[in-house]
């Protein structure tokens, strides 16, 4: 059984899945997201080889066929918000 992701990895699973939106994601995307993780106050805490590993898998998914629906559907089963979701309104 796989683990929920912890907020870093779903964060990374968000950054990597809209950069690969229009195609694969180039390495000045991954860089920036790089960036991104080792500047904003919620990734302070993180595992650098966890966010790397997250952003690997994720990329894993968004390749193969129809990969952006896989990531999205698994995310929906393994991101901890899925779990406490709120109604709106």
């Amino acid at each position: 059984m796989t683990e929920p992701l912890n907020h870093h990895a779903a964060l990374v699973y968000v950054m990597v899945a809209i950069s690969s939106v229009d195609g694969a994601m180039t390495d000045d995307e991954f860089a920036r997201i790089g960036e991104i993780v080792s500047k904003l106050p919620v990734f302070t805490d993180s595992d650098e080889g966890g966010v790397l590993k997250a952003a690997e898998a994720c990329s894993e998914i968004l390749s193969g066929d129809a990969g952006f629906s896989r990531c999205s559907g698994w995310c929906e089963r393994h991101c901890p918000i899925s779990s406490t979701r709120r109604p709106t309104g």
